[in-house]
């Protein structure tokens, strides 16, 4: 398969500073991609410019092999989706309101009928539907964090970009939220997802991209690509990677 959005020799730079160095990293259809990485190590940098937020001072991005700068806002966000690290919304709108705001791509056409019919489903996916008519300034911060994510999910995008999309999320939820990013590859789209949770990078993911200071120390399928002493190396703290007697599935966990 061809990636739909690929990031070649990028590199980004803030002021003499290389945050980004000669990065390269792709995702095709159907395929959910885990950028890892300790504090620093430009995952959400190398996030804005797959989304086009950020232009990269070299190197090129492509979205469904167009240079992604030619694209218009309009068009973006009708093929790519973006949950930023830190979303906020300083007004007191409902819910259901922000939520439909992923709507917006679409109006004019004629997916717009459908706009009531996704906004519910979406909000019903991450478990806010009763929290459709809340003032989003009074929600605790795990349910604004899954209201955000109900907004990128009702956008509908064949790209969805994550940046910690369970970092404020309980345990029941951050699966949930893994699980609803399978689905959507499953379905054929294009999932990258910024995780500081190592372990659940490694299970949900078909591939990992393992950053260190700007550069990609590993790329692949996660148990070909890593070890507990790689990630001991880049993350600078002893871990451990083994194969769970029982379930037979990989953990991931520090060494205490």
């Amino acid at each position: 398969m061809t990636a739909v959005l690929q990031a070649t020799g990028v590199t980004v730079k803030f002021g003499e500073q290389a945050v980004l160095n000669d990065v390269t990293l792709g995702v095709e259809p159907g395929e959910v991609v885990s950028l890892i990485g300790p504090n620093g190590a430009g995952k959400s940098t190398l996030l804005a410019v797959l989304a086009g937020d950020r232009s990269p001072d070299t190197g090129t991005v492509l979205l469904f092999d167009r240079p992604l700068d030619s694209v218009s806002m309009k068009q973006r966000a009708r093929e790519r989706a973006v949950l930023e690290q830190r979303p906020t919304v300083g007004f007191a709108f409902r819910v259901h309101e922000v939520v439909k705001m992923g709507r917006t791509p679409w109006h004019g056409t004629e997916l717009q009928r459908h706009d009531e019919e996704i906004v519910d489903e979406a909000m019903h996916a991450v478990e806010v539907a009763h929290l459709a008519f809340r003032d989003v300034l009074t929600l605790s911060g795990g349910e604004s964090s899954r209201m955000s994510i109900a907004r990128v999910l009702a956008q509908r995008t064949p790209v969805v970009l994550l940046d910690e999309p369970a970092a404020a999320l309980d345990v029941r939820h951050q699966e949930q939220i893994m699980r609803i990013a399978r689905d959507l590859a499953a379905q054929g789209s294009s999932v990258i997802v910024v995780s500081h949770d190592l372990d659940s990078a490694v299970h949900w993911s078909d591939r990992v991209a393992l950053l260190d200071r700007g550069r990609i120390r590993a790329d692949g399928v996660p148990g070909d690509v890593l070890s507990g002493e790689l990630l001991s190396e880049v993350y600078e703290t002893p871990i451990e990677m083994f194969e769970h007697p029982e379930t037979r599935m990989t953990v991931v966990r520090p060494v205490r």
